[in-house]
């Protein structure tokens, strides 16, 4: 009988250790950063370069979405595929992005089809090979500046033209009457 209660005390400190090694690299896992993604987005009205750089991905290739929508008007944005030319920004650019030692960052060109003033940007990774597997950028909200040219109910550019108007016929009388 000691035999055997020695033997079963030896036997679940074996299953703990074992229990223990194994989860080490579930804590370590943990510890490490999530990937990111972090959008640079220049532009003032309807045109923008974004420029989207990653941390802490594999290196390879991924499809790259940015979607551009408003609050109200839902989804609005285009983006450049080099490929197809403009497309929703509903879709991904093939190979968009390839993380490699040196480079972790690309370029892409998009437009709004609106000039209300809210935007949101959103930017979606792929993996090319493994199109299940997606990351999410966060939310970027901007507000655009798009100056609108208010016509002819504006009353100094009104008066401005009649006044251009006015020396034109002047102009046209004097010289006809210089004429005769």
């Amino acid at each position: 009988m000691k035999i055997t209660n020695s033997i079963k005390r030896y036997y679940w400190i074996v299953i703990l250790l074992v229990l223990c090694i194994l989860t080490v690299p579930v804590f370590v896992v943990a510890l490490e950063p999530p990937p990111s993604i972090m959008l640079d987005i220049n532009g003032i009205c309807k045109e923008f370069n974004v420029t989207v750089t990653v941390d802490m991905f594999d290196y390879g290739y991924y499809d790259v979405k940015i979607d551009v929508t408003n609050p109200e008007l839902g989804r609005v944005g285009e983006i450049y595929d080099p490929v197809q030319g403009w497309k929703s920004s509903n879709y991904y650019i093939s190979d968009g992005l390839h993380v490699t030692e040196d480079v972790n960052s690309a370029t892409f060109h998009v437009r709004a089809n609106t000039d209300e003033e809210q935007l949101n940007f959103l930017c979606r990774l792929r993996e090319t090979t493994s199109p299940w597997k997606t990351w999410d950028s966060e939310y970027y909200n901007i507000n655009q500046s798009c100056t609108t040219f208010s016509g002819w109910g504006n009353e100094l550019t009104l008066l401005l033209s009649l006044l251009v108007v006015l020396i034109l016929l002047a102009g046209i009388t004097l010289y006809l009457k210089v004429l005769k």
